[in-house]
């Protein structure tokens, strides 16, 4: 289906997430379906609470934790 209708998979995957799932902005948590439109769109608009540290960056970059350049914890 992915082949042929790609834009499709968002009304398939879209209700699923705003009836079953929780917010992921930092600091909100609660369940998609009780957010009020302008609740929503301050939530978009909050950073993730995402922390890279040293091992989880070179995870992502693909080498050895120990070839990864050393950095201060990054937040996305």
């Amino acid at each position: 289906m992915a082949a042929h209708h790609p834009r499709l998979l968002g009304l398939l995957d879209w209700p699923a997430y705003r009836m079953l799932g929780r917010c992921w902005a930092e600091g909100c948590g609660r369940p998609m379906i009780l957010h009020t439109p302008w609740r929503l769109y301050d939530c978009e608009r909050t950073p993730m609470a995402i922390v890279l540290n040293q091992e989880r960056y070179a995870e992502l970059v693909g080498v050895d934790a120990d070839q990864a350049e050393p950095a201060a914890t990054i937040v996305v």
